[in-house]
C-alpha cells in the first residue's frame, strides 16, 4: 500500500489562526470601553489592533452621543490608546481616564488584561 507523504501547508495559517483571537480581543476591548461610552447612542469602537506575542497595540473610540426626540444634546469622540505586555503592563496602563461631556471617568484595567492574556497566550 503507497503512503502519501505530501502535504500542503496553508501560507495564510498563521493569519486564520490569529484572525480569531484579534476578534475576541476586539469584542473583549469594546464590551469593557463601552462602560465608558455616555449617552443613549453611545459606543466603543477598535479601530487598530496589532498583537505580537504578548503584546498588544490597541487603538479604541469611545463615542459619546446623547440625542432625544430627534435632537443631539452632546456629541463627542474620545480616544484610547494601549501599548503594554498584557502578562507584564506598565503601572500607567492599568488605570485609564478620559474626559467626557459629563465629567471625567476612570477604569481599571487589571481584569481585562487578565481576560485577554488568557485569549493571547
Amino acid at each position: 500500500m503507497p503512503v502519501n507523504t505530501s502535504f500542503s501547508f496553508d501560507v495564510d495559517s498563521k493569519r486564520n489562526l490569529i484572525d480569531p483571537i484579534k476578534e475576541k480581543v476586539t469584542e473583549m476591548l469594546e464590551t469593557y470601553f463601552k462602560h465608558l461610552a455616555r449617552g443613549n447612542e453611545g459606543y466603543a469602537r477598535v479601530e487598530k489592533l496589532d498583537i505580537e506575542g504578548t503584546k498588544f497595540k490597541a487603538k479604541i473610540l469611545i463615542r459619546h452621543k446623547h440625542r432625544t426626540n430627534g435632537i443631539t444634546i452632546y456629541a463627542a469622540k474620545t480616544y484610547v490608546e494601549l501599548d503594554t505586555d498584557v502578562f507584564n503592563p506598565d503601572l500607567e496602563d492599568l488605570k485609564i481616564c478620559i474626559d467626557t461631556p459629563l465629567g471625567k471617568i476612570c477604569a481599571t484595567t487589571d481584569d481585562l488584561f487578565r481576560l485577554i492574556a488568557g485569549v493571547i497566550k
